[in-house]
């Protein structure tokens, strides 16, 4: 069986991430993901839109070059699919739709920004693996924009809230 690889973007308000795995067939059926590239890039855009409200053009460019990147890299790697999720700073920002237009437009890249809730139930669907059955967990996630808190189960989320609260917004108000 041919192995599938898989792609992530995150794109938070300190860096942008790529993640790369590879869907490796097991014994019985199953399946493993085994990291085959990672790649943070420091963009910081919150810095932006944390003081001015908006994301300027000169980080505009880096994002767009940053993109740009990640693409390449995604199609040397032959990734089959992914997604790409921006999160608190691109939420917040008054030209969002023109900053992901534009990076469609150079990348082809489709950029989903997400609420809060939704941020905390990928981080859920990510960790959900390492846990014990019966037990509660709570999950925190410190981002550069906001702070993620979910309350989960083994495999459900009970419940989940996301508060403006993150490094970049205490240093830049």
């Amino acid at each position: 069986m041919k192995i599938k690889r898989y792609g992530g973007i995150d794109i938070g308000s300190n860096a942008a991430r790529l993640i790369i795995k590879d869907l490796h067939p097991r014994e019985g059926g199953k399946f493993s993901l085994e990291k085959r590239v990672y790649i943070r890039l420091p963009l910081r855009i919150g810095l932006d839109v944390f003081t001015q409200g908006y994301i300027g053009d000169e980080k505009i460019f880096e994002f767009m070059k940053a993109m740009d990147i990640f693409k390449d890299i995604l199609d040397y790697n032959h990734v089959s699919e992914f997604q790409t999720y921006a999160t608190s700073a691109l939420r917040s920002s008054s030209n969002q739709e023109e900053v992901i237009e534009k990076i469609k437009m150079v990348t082809g890249i489709d950029i989903q920004v997400i609420d809060g809730i939704q941020e905390a139930n990928l981080l859920f669907l990510t960790n959900r693996e390492k846990v014990k059955k019966k037990n509660i967990y709570i999950s925190a996630d410190l981002g550069g924009g906001s702070l993620q808190i979910g309350l989960f189960r083994y495999r459900e989320l009970l419940w989940a809230h996301a508060f403006k609260a993150g490094t970049l917004r205490f240093i830049t108000n």
